[in-house]
């Protein structure tokens, strides 16, 4: 029996083909053909363009790949440049590093030899400064000469004057811890009391909450609902824009006679006799200054005495007021 081609390709996938009895209907072979043909190029078409795809796939992870490996590539070569350029950074810093230490070594050194010459031209000087020569020719800014101010010391021998000179100084180096204790010196008790309560006058003042909303319905927000208002609380400032309830405040509110109560003991407690206002500190400082000042008027008068009877080895205190020093009579 005689099987046409488009009878094989229907009968193909069936495993029991040979089996059965095949039609030898030309008609129906004619179509079989017909429809098998666009069916297999449609396939085909469907293979290439998966082919297509697949191959258009590859070429693109292909070239993915070598951008990457290029990417990887680049890299490295920043790395070992940035590398390169921290090895040579730190060899430079280190050699900075040890000329500025070199720089830093010689400036000492020259520092110790300035030093040396001074005070060996300190050694050799008997007095850098000789206001004798000055005063000879104290002007007023009109040409008229100031007039100069004539020290009383008693008639002694230089001994005298010497173990006069340091009481004196000893003297005058004790205002020093006179003004410091008029400046840190306590005031009043009255200005005192009027300090703290006013202090505590100012926080008890704004620190009572605010009952007022709870009895009232609030708006809330994005809602036309009312709700019952809540009581505000003093609050205190933490970062940004968070706050917090501050119970120091409240304290103050709820406590505030007893804080004022308390204050008032602490402070009675705390205050010492002697104290001075702020006028009368003023007066204090004027008084203090006159005393040193005729201390230098004495100071200047025994050394000038001592040096013109030969005691080189004394000089004038750079701390001296040039007015004492030029003997200016104020």
């Amino acid at each position: 029996m005689t099987v046409s081609a488009a009878s094989n390709f229907r009968n193909v996938s069936s495993p029991t083909s040979s089996d059965r009895e095949v039609s030898s209907d030309p008609k129906r072979d004619a179509a079989a053909v017909r429809r098998f043909y666009p069916f297999a190029q449609n396939r085909l078409h469907d293979f290439e363009k998966r082919e297509a795809r697949n191959e258009a796939t590859r070429v693109a992870l292909f070239q993915q790949d070598q951008n990457v490996l290029k990417t990887i590539q680049a890299l490295g070569v920043k790395l070992n440049a940035a590398q390169s350029s921290l090895a040579t950074a730190k060899r430079e810093h280190r050699r900075a590093w040890e000329f500025d230490i070199e720089l830093i070594e010689a400036e000492i050194e020259d520092n110790k030899a300035a030093r040396a010459e001074i005070r060996a031209e300190m050694q050799a000087l008997t007095s850098p400064f000789d206001p004798n020569l000055i005063r000879k020719v104290m002007l007023r800014s009109d040409g008229t000469k100031l007039k100069e101010f004539v020290p009383d010391l008693p008639h002694q021998t230089p001994d005298d004057d010497a173990k006069m000179l340091a009481s004196v100084r000893a003297e005058i180096d004790s205002f020093d811890a006179k003004f410091r204790d008029l400046d840190l010196g306590q005031l009043p008790l009255e200005r005192a009391l009027e300090k703290a309560m006013a202090d505590i006058d100012k926080i008890e003042k704004g620190s009572a909450p605010d009952f007022s909303r709870t009895l009232r319905l609030q708006t809330q927000p994005f809602s036309k609902d009312r709700k019952q208002g809540e009581v505000v609380w003093p609050q205190r400032h933490l970062r940004g824009d968070e706050w917090e309830t501050d119970p120091l405040r409240i304290l103050f509110w709820l406590c505030g006679d007893e804080i004022r109560k308390r204050a008032k003991a602490e402070i009675k407690k705390l205050a010492k006799p002697g104290a001075l206002s702020v006028a009368e500190r003023e007066a204090k400082r004027k008084e203090l200054e006159s005393e040193r000042f005729d201390l230098w008027r004495i100071e200047e008068a025994l050394t000038t005495r001592l040096r013109e009877s030969g005691r080189t080895d004394i000089d004038f205190r750079s701390a001296m007021p040039i007015q004492v020093l030029l003997r200016f009579d104020l």
